[in-house]
């Protein structure tokens, strides 16, 4: 049994997204079980408008919610049995196996950074998103959890990014890049160019500098970069579907054009993945939907299943004697 907790008041339009797309998730899986975090007659509430006969679930009660606007520093210290809090609480006291929230991103990882701490060799955790390109798709961190990075930071990222395909998408030996200004290795600022170095000295299928041109393309499998720019890549994605909507209109009412589209459906994706922590930590947008729950949730699963974190973690620890920088450096 994979026991996930679910911040039950997270979305935008809390708890509906979240009860009806875990039903949807019960349903379809037999191994998953689901703590609903949050105040309790407002989920029995919403669970009340649906058939839960025979679904695994049960509710742990707290009083507070992290609201959008609130500052993730503050909302720590003073939020203490908020829903999204205690998803992690759940995780610490070994009651949960994953946490799933929609809520504050910023208040999220930090109580997950706080409450399950870093793994062992890894000095920053990052947000990892799927992005689709025209081969499939490829994973890129950081997202935005790191806005200024070392070279050792984005090297890491890299590193861990390869174990998660390899684990999670059963690629063996993925292709690595990373996002530059021009494929040169000279071509960057310096935690890139430093970067470069790292990665060319190392053991992973480094394919050299990714231009932003490239992405849409699938040069590599994976793509590491700081969180600003990674963050500006991912609202320039979620744009693209509105952009096609609007401007080709009846042009994508064929088959392959709404294909095409449903690559960029954020719905598909569930939520972005917070590598680095002693956790499966799943960060969903605050607009989810029922299938964004549900998607995240069999993600969550499907984390906890492969024990990616624990090939995460084993495998840098064992590397890391060889390395000569650190979260320092």
């Amino acid at each position: 049994m994979i026991r996930v907790a679910l911040d039950a008041l997270g979305a935008d339009k809390a708890p509906v997204p979240e009860v009806e797309g875990a039903i949807m998730a019960l349903r379809n899986n037999p191994e998953l079980e689901v703590i609903f975090v949050g105040k309790k007659d407002v989920i029995e509430s919403a669970l009340s408008q649906h058939d839960t006969a025979g679904l695994k679930y049960s509710i742990h009660h707290c009083t507070e919610v992290v609201e959008m606007g609130d500052k993730p520093g503050v909302a720590l210290k003073t939020k203490r049995d908020s829903s999204l809090v205690q998803c992690v609480e759940l995780q610490k006291k070994g009651l949960a196996d994953a946490s799933v929230s929609a809520g504050n991103t910023g208040a999220f990882m930090g109580a997950a950074l706080f409450g399950l701490g870093r793994i062992e060799c890894v000095c920053r955790p990052a947000i990892a998103i799927a992005v689709p390109t025209a081969t499939g798709q490829t994973l890129m961190l950081d997202m935005g959890a790191n806005a200024d990075c070392r070279p050792q930071h984005l090297f890491e990222f890299a590193r861990m990014g390869q174990i998660y395909v390899e684990q999670m998408w059963n690629i063996q030996n993925p292709k690595v890049g990373l996002l530059s200004v021009g494929e040169e290795s000279t071509k960057g600022n310096e935690a890139v160019v430093a970067c470069h170095q790292l990665l060319q000295n190392s053991n992973m299928n480094f394919v050299g500098n990714v231009e932003g041109n490239d992405i849409l393309f699938g040069k590599s499998d994976v793509i590491t970069c700081d969180g600003f720019v990674g963050n500006v890549i991912l609202k320039f994605y979620e744009s693209v579907p509105k952009l096609l909507k609007s401007t080709l209109g009846d042009l994508l009412r064929n088959e392959k054009a709404k294909g095409f589209l449903e690559k960029f459906n954020k719905e598909s994706y569930g939520g972005a993945e917070l590598l680095g922590v002693n956790g499966v930590i799943i960060v969903s947008h605050g607009s989810s939907t029922p299938v964004s729950i549900k998607n995240a949730l069999d993600k969550a699963c499907k984390m906890v299943s492969t024990k990616v974190n624990d090939v995460i973690k084993t495998v840098m620890t064992a590397e890391s004697a060889n390395q000569t920088n650190s979260c320092e450096a």
